[in-house]
């Protein structure tokens, strides 16, 4: 318990102290960079849960993973922002909160793969989700592309910061 309050502190004071000069010095990148960077980041920080011997390494992994968060979070707004038609926007937003639903099954998963095969398993799985989600953000940027080279209109993603 003791050690789960300690890592919550630090992922809080990662967000805290990080998130600005983070964002400022990625302005340059786009949102499906940023995304596949926090995304990477978050997978690194999973491993690095699994693997880790000490108290150190598990803060170490959590900072990494914080990072990700940084990078992510903004970012998919910003790149639904962009990609959605106008007049359907707040549809998008919407469903973008489906993304709650995994507050619910990612605990019962984990638990699940947890309880059957341990918690390198676990951490090891949520890794790979975390990369398997960057196959649907790139077909979402390859449908939009598409559809913007065959509109020859509308804002590109290249032209625009997604934080």
């Amino acid at each position: 318990v003791t050690l789960f309050s300690y890592l919550l502190s630090v992922h809080g004071f990662t967000i805290v102290l990080l998130q600005a000069p983070i964002t400022k010095m990625l302005e340059k990148y786009k949102g499906l960079q940023t995304i596949t960077m926090g995304s990477m980041l978050f997978a690194l920080g999973e491993v690095g849960f699994a693997f880790s011997t000490n108290e150190g390494l598990l803060m170490l992994s959590m900072i990494v993973f914080t990072i990700g968060e940084i990078l992510v979070i903004p970012s998919e707004y910003a790149l639904i922002d962009v990609i959605t038609p106008e007049k359907v926007r707040g549809t998008y937003y919407g469903a973008q909160e489906f993304t709650q639903l995994g507050g619910f099954i990612g605990p019962w998963l984990a638990g699940l793969i947890l309880s059957s095969y341990g918690g390198k398993a676990m951490f090891i799985a949520m890794s790979g989700i975390s990369l398997f989600s960057l196959l649907f953000y790139a077909k979402g940027w390859k449908m939009y592309r598409i559809k913007q080279s065959s509109a020859k209109h509308g804002p590109s993603l290249d032209d625009k910061v997604c934080f």
